[in-house]
């Protein structure tokens, strides 16, 4: 009777098995199929109505008009390095209208990115910030931004293959910077470029104004040297940096950078009033003596 019993048993669990190898094989290209519907899900070719896209700039319209609008959305702007204040720069830039980006940068998304960047998750841990901007700027704006990705950066070919409106400036590296003014300066592009705000916590002291009238920040004076033989009457119209008065404590430069997104926001609000006819008068503090810079 035993014996009978676990006869019954194995049949019952073999019948088991075949049946579900033979469920498994039927659902292995539903399942398949459903992968590839998520896949294609993931980028939908979805177009904003225009009537959505009125609301959303409403108040940009009242404050710029429709012309200085219109002039905003079909200009082209340029930014150079996606950390910390170039990608709110461009989520900003995109926000507020303008339909053509061109995103610079050949850095990846690393744990100290998540602490600053404008988009960066642990999800993208990895990734390459520039991809991770654009898809961003797409999932904000969808087909309503074009939005170009460049690695590498190369005067050369970057600057030369298109014509830009603005140039906004946030790398790091001094001769970069002095490359991309003296192109701007030969073909009367206007920029904003962001000096050294390493080590510093304190956005009262952020300051928006000319090369020259930036102090206490060794950035700026290099920038400035490097510059040094540049002779042109619309310098400081075409020219502006953003860049922090704030002293450095010698004896702690341990501080966390807290200011990226108040930077990034400052460029996109000053790209966006000079190119829509709306400019304004920064006002930035005095400039100290020279025994007193960089103290």
């Amino acid at each position: 009777m035993n014996y009978n019993a676990s006869g019954n048993h194995a049949c019952g669990l073999l019948f088991g098995i075949a049946a579900g190898i033979v469920i498994s094989l039927a659902a292995v290209p539903f399942v398949k199929e459903s992968k590839k519907e998520e896949k294609e899900e993931e980028t939908p070719l979805v177009t904003i109505p225009d009537e959505f896209r009125q609301e959303q700039l409403s108040r940009n319209i009242l404050y710029f008009g429709k012309t200085s609008m219109a002039r905003i959305s079909s200009s082209r702007v340029l930014v150079v390095g996606c950390d910390g204040i170039g990608s709110h720069t461009a989520i900003m830039l995109a926000r507020s209208g303008i339909k053509y980006l061109c995103l610079v940068d050949d850095g990846i998304i690393t744990p100290t990115s998540i602490k600053h960047h404008a988009c960066a998750t642990l999800k993208s841990m990895g990734k390459k910030k520039v991809d991770v901007l654009k898809q961003c700027i797409f999932d904000i704006s969808l087909d309503s931004c074009n939005v170009k990705r460049r690695e590498f950066f190369n005067v050369a070919s970057s600057l030369d293959e298109e014509k830009w409106d603005f140039i906004v400036d946030t790398t790091d590296d001094v001769a970069t910077k002095c490359i991309l003014i003296d192109f701007c300066i030969l073909h009367k592009i206007k920029i904003v470029s962001c000096m050294n705000t390493e080590s510093r916590c304190d956005p009262t002291r952020l300051n928006l104004g000319s090369l020259a009238s930036a102090s206490c920040d060794l950035m700026a004076t290099q920038v400035r040297h490097g510059l040094v033989n540049l002779d042109c009457s619309d310098f400081d119209s075409l020219v502006s940096v953003v860049y922090s008065s704030e002293r450095i404590d010698s004896n702690n430069n341990n501080i966390p950078n807290l200011l990226p997104s108040i930077i990034g926001q400052t460029c996109a609000s000053w790209v966006l009033c000079q190119l829509g006819n709306k400019p304004y008068k920064p006002v930035t503090v005095e400039r100290t003596g020279r025994q007193f810079r960089h103290r």
